[in-house]
C-alpha cells in the first residue's frame, strides 16, 4: 500500500462553487498523473487502503463525499466539473503535503499553486493571484495572452510593471485589461519596444 498524506487545499473541507456562486452539486474531481490525462488513484483513509472513485463525485454543498489522501511517491493533476461534465478549473502538478516536494515545494500543506513564471497562487478565501512576464512589446503596440489560470467570477485588480527603467526624455508606460475571464492585454505605452511583469488579482 503506498504512504499517503491530505491532498492540500482539497483533501478535507474542500468546497467547490460554480461561476455563480453556487454550491457544485453533483460535480466531478477527476485525478491524474500531473502533466497527463493518465487517470490515477487518491484514497479515502489515512492508510491507503480504500480508493475513492475517480472521479469523485461532489455532494449536494459541493463537498467530496471522503476526505481525499494521495500516494506521496506521486504528482497529481486534479480536474474541476461541474454536474454536466464542463471543465470549471483544472490545477496541475499538485505535490502531497508529505512529500520531500510538498514540504518545501510549490503547493506546500495548505495551498495550491504554481511557482514558476508564468504562476499563480490560489487563497483559502477562493482569491486567485496570478503574475507573469512579457516579451518585448514594440512601442504602441499590444500583447494578448492567456492566464494560467482563467478567473471564474471577476478580475479584481490587475498591474503591469515595466522592465525598463526609462527617463524623462523616453518614459517608459503601459497599461493592462482583461478580455476575458482567461485571456488579458497588455498595452506599451513607451516610446520604445518593452516587456513588462504584471499581476492580477481576483476569483
Amino acid at each position: 500500500m503506498p504512504n499517503v498524506s491530505i491532498a492540500p487545499g482539497l483533501g478535507i473541507g474542500y468546497q467547490g462553487l460554480l461561476p455563480n456562486g453556487r454550491p457544485n452539486n453533483a460535480g466531478r474531481l477527476r485525478t491524474f498523473q500531473a502533466g497527463t490525462t493518465t487517470p490515477i488513484a487518491t484514497y479515502t483513509n489515512q492508510a491507503g487502503t480504500i480508493a475513492n472513485a475517480n472521479p469523485i463525485v461532489l455532494n449536494a454543498d459541493g463537498r467530496p463525499p471522503q476526505p481525499i489522501w494521495l500516494d506521496n511517491a506521486l504528482l497529481y493533476k486534479f480536474q474541476l466539473e461541474d454536474a454536466a461534465g464542463n471543465v470549471l478549473a483544472t490545477f496541475d502538478n499538485i505535490e502531497p503535503s508529505a512529500s520531500a516536494a510538498g514540504l518545501g515545494g510549490n503547493t506546500g500543506p495548505a495551498f495550491l499553486a504554481q511557482r514558476a513564471v508564468p504562476g499563480y497562487q490560489w487563497l483559502p478565501s477562493g482569491i486567485l493571484i496570478q503574475w507573469g512576464a512579457t516579451v518585448g512589446i514594440a512601442s504602441s503596440a499590444n500583447l494578448v495572452f492567456a492566464l494560467p489560470v482563467a478567473y471564474s467570477n471577476a478580475l479584481l485588480s490587475a498591474v503591469v510593471t515595466p522592465l525598463g527603467t526609462g527617463n524623462s526624455a523616453t518614459p517608459v508606460s503601459g497599461a493592462i485589461e482583461l478580455v476575458n475571464a482567461g485571456t488579458v492585454r497588455i498595452y506599451n505605452k513607451s516610446a520604445t519596444s518593452e516587456a513588462f511583469t504584471w499581476l492580477a488579482i481576483g476569483y
